[in-house]
């Protein structure tokens, strides 16, 4: 519907990257190694996995998706390239995954939160609120979300009550 009408191939390739990486880390040999790797070198290491090959392909896969958004953003809605044109877009991205946990479902959930700040920024400059705050707003929403996803890594690791002994 109107939904997807107008959005570019990569915003489409997005979509479907997020149950392909899915698919591709939990249900794929190599995506479990790859996580191995991730979670724990020397234990991946002494499991057999080939550490180094894991990070050549985390960094190459990375970098694939990397290049693919940026040539959406650059040559989607502008047609030419602009020099930080990123405007700190990577802080979001990062502040997306830590917040999503680093799964990929989180992280897209993430992602649209994140979206939609953007977009409530866009939408504000027509009550003349001032640009500088509307341009804060993703930044500020990232912030916070940090604030929270380190809260709840806090409140996980947290160890037990100690019980007291019974008398």
């Amino acid at each position: 519907g109107k939904a997807i009408e107008g959005q570019s191939l990569v915003v489409l390739l997005a979509a479907l990257a997020v149950p392909a990486t899915f698919f591709f880390l939990y249900r794929t040999p190599t995506g479990s190694y790859l996580r191995a790797a991730g979670e724990n070198e020397h234990a991946a290491q002494s499991a057999g996995i080939h550490v180094g090959r894991m990070k050549a392909l985390a960094v190459a896969i990375s970098g694939m998706l990397a290049g693919i958004a940026g040539a959406g953003l650059s040559m989607d809605r502008l047609h030419f390239f602009l020099p930080d044109m990123t405007s700190g877009r990577g802080f979001i991205g990062l502040a997306a995954t830590l917040f999503g946990g680093g799964l990929p479902l989180g992280t897209a959930a993430a992602s649209l939160v994140f979206g939609f700040f953007g977009a409530l920024g866009d939408r504000l400059q027509v009550f003349s609120v001032p640009s500088q705050f509307v341009l804060m707003i993703p930044y500020v929403a990232a912030i916070l979300a940090l604030v929270v996803a380190k809260w709840r890594k806090r409140v996980q690791n947290r160890p037990a009550a100690v019980a007291e002994p019974m008398t």
